[in-house]
């Protein structure tokens, strides 16, 4: 299974680079589109839909949402997802006590998919029409990937006490705390190969401390969801990965959350 993560990994990470600083603004927009609504179509198993029909419906309301998300204030759809964010932390650490308003109903996790996938794809494209925008996706892909890495070997060496056991029991507080330090020398090696100001440094690392716990709600709450419908991924798209949600359930949280840290920077 670590043969087939790290050859799939291999093969992703230059089509990823590629995509970020070679395609032009629409085109990044078209991609990431068409990549927030292949996740849709592994979202609706998650929200419990059974069916090709019913899928490809639900694929048809994301893509409704994200073109209507266009006419929503930026600033507005960036601190909706920070607030849902920290909601989504509450049911993952409640699961499965306070579950009972939500497990049952496909609406309200059809709804789920609106919160978690309609502000990643603003995210991402927001930063990445920033003057220096494909250097920040760049700095957040490895930021986020350097703290998942290293949570699961420093988690698997040393994991004695569980984060989150009742919604992934293999998840641990020292593989946590191995990942956010990890991650945060990465953030360093980064911001000084990048030439960044030392001054602006204390805020950068303080968003990324952040960004990196947002991240990790984002991969709880995928697995809490999957737990609750019986499946080990979301799709076997990616080989030793499983799903694109499997893969990017992290980024999906870290990117809103990232750009509205982003947001308030410029504005202080």
């Amino acid at each position: 299974m670590l043969k087939q993560r790290i050859l799939t990994a291999l093969f992703l990470i230059p089509i990823v680079l590629l995509m970020i600083f070679y395609c032009s603004a629409q085109l990044f927009l078209l991609l990431t589109a068409l990549l927030t609504l292949l996740a849709s179509w592994e979202f609706a198993l998650l929200a419990g839909f059974q069916s090709k029909l019913s899928r490809l419906l639900y694929v048809i309301f994301i893509l409704l949402s994200i073109e209507g998300s266009l006419f929503v204030p930026i600033q507005f759809i960036l601190f909706l997802a920070f607030v849902w964010w920290i909601f989504a932390a509450l049911m993952v650490f409640l699961y499965p006590n306070a579950s009972v308003w939500w497990k049952n109903s496909r609406v309200i996790r059809a709804l789920f998919g609106v919160f978690v996938l309609v502000p990643a794809f603003t995210g991402i494209n927001i930063i990445h029409l920033q003057p220096d925008g494909e250097f920040i996706l760049l700095f957040l892909l490895i930021l986020i990937w350097s703290a998942d890495s290293f949570a699961y070997f420093t988690g698997k060496v040393w994991g004695k006490h569980h984060l989150a056991e009742a919604v992934s029991p293999k998840k641990s507080w020292e593989g946590l705390c191995g990942g956010v330090v990890c991650a945060l020398i990465a953030a360093s090696i980064m911001l000084s190969l990048y030439r960044v100001p030392f001054q602006q440094w204390p805020m950068i690392l303080l968003f990324s401390f952040f960004t990196i716990l947002f991240s990790v709600i984002g991969d709880l709450f995928e697995s809490m969801l999957k737990r609750q419908v019986g499946v080990k991924d979301a799709s076997s798209l990616l080989p030793g990965h499983g799903g694109l949600l499997d893969r990017l359930d992290s980024l999906f949280a870290a990117l809103p959350v990232f750009a509205f840290f982003e947001l308030i920077a410029t504005r202080s």
